[in-house]
């Protein structure tokens, strides 16, 4: 039994390719004449559509910059080129310095983002004086936001606040942004308040590369075997997009309303002390001048 399906099976598939040869032979002789019957792959190239092939041929191909990457990994969540300071300096100035001073600046940023090789160092000396890097950042990042649209999701502002409130947790075990940072109102006050953190940063590149690099010293510590991954950053990302373009007074009224009154309360009794201090100061002074004063007109 099982004989005589194979049997039908190797003469359907025969006469399947048969009748695409004929097809090819009628539509295109001379194209056809060089095609090997038994060479399937031969045969359907031979009658794929035309525009197909040509859908095929225009789409781009963008080499991978290795510098650019290396930059975008390693650089670019604390530096722009071109783009004003973050929370390190613009790199723009850095085509005109020597080589020997931009070394000795690359092998100084080891104590904050770990050990460069001598190889990437080249790589990176070459992109920033290449007088192209702007341009070369941007086809990079056109490379990587092909590939991320068709291998991540799109970034969603409320993934991303439950990963910064630490209600959702990250792949890799990490720790909750919220303990360290506020934003919105929302989180611990030991680090930076991340707010505006978007507009700080420059907008998405440099804040994706910081949230998946961590290359801040404590960051790096605490996600060295807990890393942030592609897609977890992305939706930090839309998170503090959306977080940035609120205005400040919503910051405040997603604040706890303990907080509020806590916050009102002691600013109030601050102010209070601060007037009592002026008062009684005022007095001192003011009492000791008329004393001396009248011992002045006694005498």
């Amino acid at each position: 039994m099982h004989m005589r399906h194979r049997s039908l099976h190797k003469r359907c598939a025969c006469a399947a390719g048969l009748a695409v040869a004929l097809v090819v032979l009628l539509q295109s002789p001379q194209a056809f004449a060089q095609t090997d019957l038994h060479d399937t792959d031969a045969i359907l190239s031979a009658v794929e559509p035309p525009e197909v092939a040509q859908e095929q041929a225009e789409q781009p191909v963008i080499e991978i910059d290795v510098a650019a990457q290396l930059y975008r990994s390693k650089c670019m969540g604390c530096h722009t080129i071109g783009g004003g300071a973050l929370t390190g300096p613009d790199l723009a100035p850095t085509l005109a310095w020597p080589r020997e001073n931009l070394v000795t600046a690359i092998v100084r940023m080891e104590e904050k983002i770990g050990p460069i090789p001598a190889q990437e160092i080249d790589q990176l000396i070459e992109l920033l004086q290449s007088g192209q890097a702007k341009d070369r950042l941007d086809a990079e990042r056109a490379r990587m936001d092909m590939l991320d649209a068709a291998t991540l999701e799109p970034g969603s502002p409320a993934i991303g606040q439950r990963l910064f409130e630490g209600r959702d947790t990250f792949s890799a075990g990490g720790l909750a942004c919220a303990a360290c940072h506020q934003a919105a109102g929302k989180g611990g006050s030991f680090a930076v308040d991340l707010t505006h953190i978007y507009t700080r940063m420059g907008g998405k590149d440099s804040l994706q590369s910081a949230c998946e690099g961590t290359n801040f010293p404590v960051m790096r510590e605490a996600y060295r075997t807990h890393p942030v991954t592609k897609q977890e950053a992305r939706h930090l990302v839309a998170y503090f997009e959306q977080v940035d373009a609120q205005p400040d007074d919503a910051s405040i009224s997603a604040m706890p309303l303990l907080v509020k009154i806590f916050g009102a309360s002691g600013c109030l009794l601050i102010f209070m002390l601060l007037g009592l201090m002026h008062v009684r100061r005022g007095t001192g002074v003011r009492s000791g001048l008329v004393k001396q004063s009248l011992k002045g007109n006694r005498s």
